[in-house]
Formats: C-alpha cells, structure tokens, sequence
C-alpha cells in the first residue's frame, strides 16, 4: 500500500489498524450474543409439537412475545426445530436456553424431514402445514413461559 506522497504504509501500522478492527468485530458480536448482563433471563422451555396426529420432524417454531411489557423495539424471538419424535426445546440466546418469561403467539412451519437434503434442496421444499399455522397471528396457538422450567401443553396441528 502506497500513501499519497509515494510512501510505503508501515506493515506494523497495517498489522496494528487489523488488530483494532478484529477486536471491534469480536466486541460488537460479543454484545449481541445476549450474553451481556443487560439481557433478559430466560427460562428453559420445551414441549412437543404434531401434525394430523403425528410427531412432526424438522419443524421450526417461532415464538412471537404478545405484549412487549418492557417496550424494547428489539425484544429477541425464541425459536426451535422439532426431532424425529415432535420434541423441542426452546432456544433465545444459545442452543436450547429457553425462552424469557412471557405469553407468546407461536407460527409453525414444516417443509418435512430434510435429513440427507442439501441446503439448495430444503430450500426448494414446500412448506405442507397450512397457511394459518406459518403466522402467529393467524396460528391460534399461544404459549407462556413462567420463571420456573416450562413443558409447554403439546401442540397438536390439524
């Protein structure tokens, strides 16, 4: 790299300008783990979730809060991918931590199983759940999560 002068840019500058700007990525990411100490507690939660009588595998539930208590725009949205037998756990932050205490309208969506599918091949699966169950608002289906472990009440789609 040249200045304007003609000049050579110090490697140790470079080396330097790449070390400020590694540990601002690394803070930034940091802060939005939800690890900090400003972050809601959240509760560990888990159920189970069917479809026309049957466990559903793969599919992703989103938990959507009712009423924003604190006002915060930027409320995190817990969420979970069923197992083969229909059980999830819910996670926030990290893999299965839970969800904050709260009422939650719940969208479910499921392509089917995409064990062995490449990614461009689930992205290509059609969704197979109704409309109304993809929205939270249209779903029907609310859940709340207390300050002690949560097994929510099954969900069963029809």
């Amino acid at each position: 790299m040249k200045t304007t002068d003609g000049g050579v840019v110090d490697n140790r500058l470079r080396t330097g300008v790449a070390a400020v700007l590694g540990l601002a990525l690394i803070a930034s990411l940091a802060g939005c783990s939800g690890a900090s100490g400003d972050s809601p507690g959240v509760t560990p939660a888990s159920g189970t979730v069917s479809y026309k009588g049957k466990p559903l595998e793969d599919a992703f539930l989103s938990l959507y809060p009712v009423a924003a208590a604190s006002g915060e725009p930027n409320i995190p949205l817990p969420r979970a991918r069923s197992k083969a037998d229909g059980t999830f756990q819910l996670s926030t932050y990290n893999t299965g931590d839970g969800a904050p205490p709260g009422k939650y309208q719940v969208a479910v969506s499921w392509a089917g199983s995409l064990q062995g599918l490449t990614e461009e091949e689930r992205d290509a699966r059609p969704e197979r759940l109704p409309r109304k169950y993809t929205k939270p608002a249209t779903s029907g289906i609310v859940v709340e999560i207390g300050d002690t472990e949560t097994k929510l009440p099954a969900i069963e789609l029809n």
